[in-house]
Parts: structure tokens; C-alpha cells; sequence
């Protein structure tokens, strides 16, 4: 992630990356960043159970994630109006509302950096379109109310 950015503030020198976790990697993260001379250009945040305010401040999400399950920050992410450049390690049902990019991770980080700032923000997905998703937590509370009751 760190050397896609790097080939992004190329492109777009003003472009802020913002990174929210914990993880065992943040030291040696926080460490690429002051290397590359990236310090201005990153945030870092702790763990947060309330990404909104991350997913409202972005353009792009982007996640460089050798294999996922579904996928849930990308889900997050799309619900949020955000367009997705992502791995072929997620599943491509992912693509909730058309608005992701598969790369893989073998692809060079220019491609990456490339296909991240040729999104500009896209407008918000009508509610209508949100509300009818199967993946709408209404629906899906309906949907397990249902199968449970059924056997």
C-alpha cells in the first residue's frame, strides 16, 4: 500500500492516505512512511468501530488484501458512495453497485496508483438503490428471520 502511494502523490502530490487499524504491521508501516518521505501525506488512525467519518473524508477506497471472505470494509465502502480499487483476492460479488476495480497484487504500483486517481468521487448512490440491496441489513434481518422460522 505504502508503494502505490508513494506512486500516487506523484501523480497527485496533494493526495492524503488515510489508515485506520492496529495491526501487528503499524510500526513497520509508520516506519516505510517517514523512509519515503511520506509523513505529510499520512494519517494515521487507531482501531475505530465507527469508520464513517474515515470513508466520508475519502475519494477512493483502496485495499491491497492478498484474500478475503466477502469483504465487509469494501461493502462498507460502496454503501458510503466510495468507488473501490481492490485485489483479485476478493470475491467479485463484492461488487455491490459497479463501482470496483480488480487488480492484482502482481500488477506494478503505477497500474495501482494509476487506476486509484483516475476515480474522482462519484456521486451518492440513490437510496432507493441502497435500500432495495439484498445486503440492506433490513433485508437481510428478514431474510435470517426467515430461514431460522423455516427449519
Amino acid at each position: 500500500m505504502i508503494s502505490i502511494f508513494e506512486k500516487v502523490t506523484k501523480i497527485k502530490k496533494d493526495s492524503i492516505l488515510i489508515l485506520v487499524g492496529d495491526g501487528k504491521q503499524k510500526k513497520k508501516i509508520e516506519s516505510m512512511v517517514k523512509e519515503k518521505a511520506l509523513c505529510d501525506n499520512v494519517l494515521f488512525f487507531n482501531t475505530s468501530t465507527d469508520v464513517t467519518p474515515y470513508l466520508n473524508a475519502a475519494d477512493v477506497y483502496v485495499s491491497t488484501s492478498e484474500f478475503e471472505g466477502f469483504g465487509i470494509s469494501v461493502a462498507e465502502a460502496q454503501f458510503n458512495s466510495l468507488s473501490c480499487v481492490i485485489s483479485k483476492g476478493f470475491p467479485k460479488e463484492i461488487n455491490l453497485f459497479g463501482r470496483c476495480t480488480f487488480l492484482s497484487l502482481k500488477d506494478s504500483s503505477k497500474i495501482w496508483a494509476e487506476a486509484i486517481t483516475s476515480i474522482s468521487r462519484e456521486k451518492e448512490i440513490p437510496k432507493e438503490k441502497l435500500y432495495s440491496s439484498e445486503h440492506d441489513i433490513k433485508n437481510t434481518v428478514n431474510f435470517l428471520t426467515e430461514f431460522y422460522h423455516s427449519k
